[in-house]
């Protein structure tokens, strides 16, 4: 796969394109220095995944994730930030990225949620769900989507970036059974992703995100 790093820091950013080429998985890994100059490279190269810093000189992440949707729709867009910041997760999540990651997580664990989101599966880091559970505790509810216990259940899963055989070995169930499940949750709550069911969830008081971060 073609991967695009954007980020304005030449130092991190050479360093995530370093690490990132040393994959056997990945073919070319180029890199951006501004929103700009991503939307200009993802019309050339063609990337499967962009790996885009959620602060930029000239825009954010979500500024990366609008250009790469116009020119590329089928790219993936991981986001990548060092900040402890609720509103920072919700805003990119919403926004439609596939994944955020926290740069505490370390080299490897950016490696994994590359691979991860190239093949669909959504990414969220433990970090990234802490930050997201500070921002939105659970209060009470009187009205809105309610979920069943096992519904419940799934959605902590997604917080803790579970794919489905994970959450199915989890809970004892087949992944046909958890796949029916996230779509029902999806259509209960109007969301279109899996990261956006938690993002809903949260702001919902529907999932203690705390409990498990």
């Amino acid at each position: 796969m073609n991967v695009l790093v954007v980020d304005d820091q030449r130092m991190v950013g050479d360093g995530l394109v370093h690490a990132l080429s040393a994959q056997p998985s990945i073919t070319v890994v180029r890199q951006a220095n501004s929103v700009a100059q991503a939307a200009e490279m993802v019309a050339d190269f063609a990337p499967s995944v962009v790996v885009a810093d959620w602060e930029l000189h000239d825009g954010d992440a979500v500024a990366v994730l609008d250009a790469v949707r116009r020119v590329r729709p089928t790219a993936r867009v991981l986001v990548l930030a060092d900040l402890d910041d609720a509103g920072a997760v919700i805003t990119a999540l919403a926004a439609g990225c596939d994944g955020f990651v926290t740069r505490d997580r370390g080299i490897d664990e950016l490696v994994h949620a590359v691979e991860a989101v190239s093949k669909g599966e959504p990414v969220l880091s433990p970090a990234a769900t802490a930050v997201l559970a500070r921002g939105h505790r659970p209060h009470d509810r009187s009205d809105g989507p309610v979920l069943s216990a096992r519904e419940l259940e799934i959605v902590s899963g997604l917080a803790r970036g579970l794919t489905n055989r994970a959450i199915a070995e989890e809970l004892f169930l087949s992944v046909h059974t958890v796949r029916n499940h996230i779509q029902r949750i999806c259509r209960r709550l109007g969301a279109s992703t899996r990261l956006e069911v938690v993002v809903i969830a949260a702001r919902e008081g529907l999932v203690d995100l705390a409990a498990g971060a």
